[in-house]
């Protein structure tokens, strides 16, 4: 019983912490104009990485960076290549299908190669389009999540470093599922402000939930393979960033439809879903509680 007040109070501190934070930066960037005007959104995703280390060090009075606590070990380097390259693949899946069942969102070639001379950031302004798209890809694939890996840490840490597991401990499997329902619901207020869903915000909450279910999971299956949280940190950049390139530079912007096409519309739950369910079904609780290091739940109280 201990035990479970201990973890029930470390998840309301966290929880409270991280919503409080991450609310209040909404607000400061709807006073500022909104998202294209101040990067709250960056900032609130540190919120859960620091939240996590506030609570496991005050409230828990456990070690933050030993004994791998928390998911914070480097692991083998096989996973930081495979499983980013996995999510590569499960992002150009996606925003393949989505082309394909909405062929008129593809842009003609005078678009394509008009979005990528406005490309920032990438070199070889003389080369042909196809190569400088290539060093596009290149650089979004290989470089870009390594360098903005502090953000992506901010998120994992907190999320399936910290929450996950102990939802876990306290709920069985079924705590991955609540986990990403409570991830969803974090990103409210910046869904109102116009991220995902800029024409139906409510609406789109009803599929932005099961996606960050099925996302969450599949996130936690790499925690709980690579036994770190810098593996699962990378697939969040990649995943993010390949779609952020590609739908700026081969779709037509007003013909998106945010409720189905790309990352966060219908047609990725028709990818993700199944194969969250057959990592949600292979995930052992141990095997998740165990990947984030040991805990002495009891104290903290």
């Amino acid at each position: 019983m201990t035990n479970r007040r201990a973890l029930v109070a470390q998840l309301g501190w966290y929880v409270a912490i991280t919503f409080g934070s991450s609310f209040a930066i909404a607000w400061l960037t709807w006073s500022r104009g909104g998202l294209g005007h101040f990067p709250g959104l960056p900032l609130a995703m540190l919120c859960p990485m620091l939240a996590a280390f506030f609570v496991q060090r005050v409230i828990a009075r456990e070690p933050v960076f030993r004994r791998g606590q928390l998911g914070l070990r480097a692991g083998h380097w096989r996973d930081w290549v495979i499983l980013p390259l996995a999510a590569a693949a499960v992002i150009a899946t996606i925003l393949g299908l989505t082309f394909l069942l909405h062929p008129d969102l593809l842009a003609d070639q005078r678009t394509i190669a008009a979005n990528v001379d406005n490309l920032r950031a990438i070199p070889g302004g003389a080369q042909p389009v196809g190569i400088r798209l290539l060093l596009a890809y290149g650089i979004t694939l290989l470089v870009a999540p390594v360098l903005n890996i502090p953000i992506f840490l901010g998120e994992e840490i907190g999320w399936r470093g910290f929450m996950t597991p102990r939802l876990v401990e306290l709920f069985g499997k079924p705590g991955i599922l609540m986990a990403g329902v409570i991830w969803a619901l974090w990103h409210t207020p910046f869904i109102l402000l116009g991220l995902n869903y800029p024409a139906r915000p409510v609406l789109g909450h009803l599929i932005w939930i099961p996606v960050c279910v099925a996302g969450g999971t599949l996130l936690q299956g790499v925690v709980t393979r690579s036994r770190s949280v810098v593996p699962a940190a990378l697939c969040h950049g990649v995943v993010n960033q390949l779609s952020t390139l590609t739908l700026s530079v081969f779709a037509v912007e007003p013909r998106f439809r945010d409720l189905v096409d790309g990352p966060s519309g219908v047609v990725t739950l028709l990818i993700l879903a199944p194969l969250a369910w057959y990592v949600y079904r292979r995930l052992l609780n141990a095997d998740i509680i165990d990947a984030v290091g040991p805990r002495r739940a009891s104290n903290g109280v």
